[in-house]
């Protein structure tokens, strides 16, 4: 060695989860040499601990796990990030040295005599094809589709915690405890020309991590919070729609995004049903829906699940659902069926279902009790008498006295915010006023005033 002012020896190591041993002796001008001093130094890996195993919940499945204290755990040997790393994982056999570096050029090849497992992740472009190489992108950026290493980055969410969890393929016989995996490390080295791109060795682990007949201990998911219920209510079906919305749930050692939301009636309950997730306002929250009928009480319990099947503790929330309105039968003719009448908020209502339909364009019409022709009630929501122009015959000039095509289709009619009916104004309607309508059907381009009526139906109602 050479003397230097700060009597400092630097050495380049390419080995590390080893012991290094090393001796010094100084010399004078003579030759003669002083008594050795002698330094140990344990080199650790660049992982804290690595589990692999099969996976419990698929047969002839493994994982590999490793942790660390952060990321990305791979040190920039070379300068050039950040950019990519790239991990290999040898079966049964030291990790390799060869080759230094893994070139674009090259087509980024192991050693034809090593004994590499593949990894099966879906890359940034898609892939999944198992790869020998596993590439961890620094930063979001370096998982794209630009076209080049970027492509074959793991997803930089699955990277969130200190800890990695990755699928491999089953080694050609079933592994028992005394197989055992190494690991090389490689650093992004080479952005020269021509496209050409490159990652350099780093160091070899010289760590036997072993098979395991038991996966690891995880930590539980923490519980969905702040659990929030808003309902919408279909009268027309009586049941009501339940919006779940919630803060979504945090998992030390899963990725947050594959975590499953569950929900059951009781918090107790054995019986726990996948939620599924909808779309919503605010995106630092979680949806989701459930449909019950109208008039019941539901307290509803929700938990968190992560892919090794662990549990949440459960977060509740109760809500009492309106009951439906009464809305009794009532007859139609030949061309229709009447599921519904009612007067609800001084608005008439009425479901109604086709049975059959001659003529390709008839539809009800809401008129005050006899109606003669020209003197129909029928208004659309908005309680104005200009229709639509969106109707079952779009190029017919008698399409301003019919009802929109989408209401028609779907078989329900809701006639809304009459000014009076058999005489009685609405907002003189009470608790006692009893009136009478019919519901006929017209065509809407008939012959009698524009409306061509058939067999109309009177019907009483009382306001509630």
């Amino acid at each position: 060695l050479n003397a230097t002012s700060t009597n400092e020896f630097r050495k380049r190591i390419d080995e590390i989860g080893r012991d290094y041993h090393f001796s010094f002796q100084t010399f004078d001008a003579e030759g003669l040499g002083s008594a050795t001093s002698t330094l140990d130094i344990a080199v650790p890996s660049f992982v804290n601990t690595v589990a692999w195993y099969e996976d419990p919940t698929a047969t002839s499945t493994y994982r590999l796990e490793a942790w660390y204290d952060s990321y990305p755990f791979i040190p920039d040997l070379y300068r050039r990030r950040p950019a990519q790393t790239i991990l290999v994982a040898y079966l049964n056999e030291e990790a390799s040295k060869a080759p230094g570096g893994l070139m674009t050029r090259d087509g980024m090849q192991l050693a034809t005599s090593t004994n590499p497992i593949s990894f099966l992740y879906s890359n940034c472009a898609g892939s999944d094809a198992p790869t020998a190489l596993l590439f961890l992108p620094d930063i979001p950026s370096w998982c794209d589709r630009i076209g080049d290493v970027r492509n074959d980055s793991l997803q930089f969410g699955e990277l969130e915690d200190p800890h990695l969890r990755i699928r491999v393929a089953a080694p050609s016989e079933p592994p028992s405890p005394s197989d055992f995996l190494t690991l090389a490390y490689y650093s992004f080295s080479d952005s020269g020309s021509g496209g050409n791109q490159g990652h350099s060795l780093v160091a070899v682990d010289k760590t036997k991590y072993y098979f395991q007949l038991v996966p690891p201990t995880y930590q539980l998911p923490t519980a969905p919070s702040n659990l929030e219920i808003f309902a919408t209510h279909d009268e027309s079906s009586a049941r009501s729609t339940l919006i779940l919305s919630w803060a979504p749930s945090a998992d030390p050692d899963s990725v947050d995004s594959l975590l499953n939301y569950e929900w059951s009636e009781e918090a107790a309950s054995s019986t726990w049903q996948t939620l599924t997730l909808t779309g919503g306002p605010d995106p630092a929250k979680k949806y989701g829906s459930l449909t019950f009928p109208m008039g019941e009480t539901h307290t509803i319990a929700l938990r968190s699940v992560d892919e090794t099947g662990l549990a949440s503790a459960t977060t509740s929330q109760s809500i009492a659902l309106p009951p439906s309105p009464s809305c009794p039968e009532a007859a139609g003719n030949a061309y229709y069926a009447i599921d519904c009448i009612r007067l609800q908020d001084n608005v008439i209502k009425v479901r109604w279902r086709l049975l059959s339909n001659p003529g390709g364009h008839i539809i009800p019409h809401l008129a005050d009790s006899a109606p003669a022709a020209g003197y129909a009630l029928h208004k659309n929501i908005n309680g104005n008498s200009v229709y639509p122009g969106t109707t079952i015959r779009l190029s017919d000039s008698c399409n301003s006295s019919i009802t929109p095509l989408s209401e028609y289709e779907f078989g329900r009619q809701y006639q809304r915010n009459f000014s009076s009916i058999s005489g009685v104004f609405a907002t003189d309607m009470t608790a006692t006023s009893t009136f009478k309508f019919a519901i006929i059907y017209g065509n809407p381009c008939g012959t009698e005033g524009g409306i061509g009526f058939d067999d109309p139906q009177e019907y009483a109602v009382t306001v509630p």
